[in-house]
């Protein structure tokens, strides 16, 4: 009876792991609707939801309706057949959230990262750290892989890392390992060669302007570091879809410049009291999609011409004073 109950017990351990490590997939039902090419984020139905619209402001649609599993990201592959979302279920609350990826039309979502620890050895301090949750993805051009950054269990609010996972959630990497450091994934640019990242450091001041230390860093996707520039003088992104220009945002302008960080051009100035966000180029480069905050709310979505600086409102709901924000435009 006994060696029965440690089989049982055995058995039911071999399974918890095969779910836990395996990529098994998650349940979900399709879209309510076909999505439009720009995907965007709403509280409006009581918990954060997918909506997508024209880049026009028309055909305004609710993807998803389900109280149970909140999102708060999604980004398009670039071969347009699969979706990367994120969100609190499946998590680490504080640490951060887990991604899934599903078809285009919603169907066959499968866990991406994994809800447990993560123990990696650090060769800075000699010792296991624990890395927790996931959050900022971005796509690899090829649609393969998925970029994102990882915090320290110990450390939530100063220290994180950049990890890349197969879209199957195989093969998961750190790429960069800088202790004491904050970073906020930016990009992948379109040629595959960087990962654009802000880099925080929380523990010393920049005597210039006598706040803690920050500046953009363009890393190879090994995690090495290629160029950065002071936060502030330099690109900050999205790159265009060409690789060739970044979008960056300046209190409530954006300006357009080079990847060298040459050509700086003023391109729209927003509204008073709104801050301005670039989130991502139109296909073509012809437009830039970006949101719009004010008090801390992102509740209005733009697309600005990148030639002109011409700007139109786009917010479906407007007048809606909880979370409304654009996440990508489809290629």
């Amino acid at each position: 009876m006994g060696k029965n109950r440690i089989t049982i017990a055995l058995l039911i351990l071999l399974i918890y792991f095969w779910f836990q490590f395996c990529g098994n997939p998650v349940a979900s039902s399709n879209f309510l609707d076909a999505p439009g090419p720009i995907l965007f984020i709403c509280t409006k139905s009581g918990t954060a939801q997918l909506y997508s619209i024209n880049p026009e402001g028309s055909s305004v649609q609710q993807l998803t309706d389900d109280p149970k599993f909140p999102i708060v990201n999604a980004k398009w592959s670039p071969d347009g057949e699969s979706l990367a979302i994120e969100s609190p279920v499946g998590g680490v609350p504080i640490y951060g959230d887990a991604i899934y990826v599903e078809n285009s039309d919603g169907g066959s979502r499968h866990l991406v990262t994994r809800k447990s620890t993560v123990i990696l050895y650090d060769s800075t301090v000699g010792d296991t750290i624990a890395y927790r949750g996931a959050l900022g993805l971005f796509w690899s051009p090829d649609s393969r892989e998925i970029a994102y950054i990882r915090h320290w269990y110990a450390e939530p609010l100063y220290s994180s890392d950049i990890f890349v996972i197969d879209m199957n959630g195989k093969d998961e990497r750190r790429i960069t390992d800088s202790p004491k450091i904050e970073k906020e994934l930016v990009d992948w640019s379109p040629d595959g060669n960087y990962l654009l990242a802000l880099w925080k450091d929380d523990f010393h001041v920049d005597s210039t302007t006598g706040l803690p230390y920050r500046k953009d860093v363009l890393y190879d996707p090994q995690g090495k570091e290629v160029r950065s520039w002071k936060n502030g003088t330099g690109p900050v992104g999205p790159f265009s879809r060409d690789g060739a220009r970044i979008a960056t945002a300046q209190g409530g302008s954006v300006y357009t410049v080079n990847v060298d960080g040459s050509n700086a051009k003023l391109l729209a100035t927003a509204p008073p009291g709104l801050l301005l966000y670039p989130v991502c180029w139109s296909p073509g480069d012809s437009d830039i999609l970006c949101n719009g905050a004010s008090l801390d709310v992102q509740n209005r979505i733009f697309v600005i011409n990148a030639q002109t600086g011409s700007m139109k409102e786009i917010t479906p709901f407007k007048n809606y004073d909880g979370y409304e924000f654009a996440t990508d435009w489809r290629r």
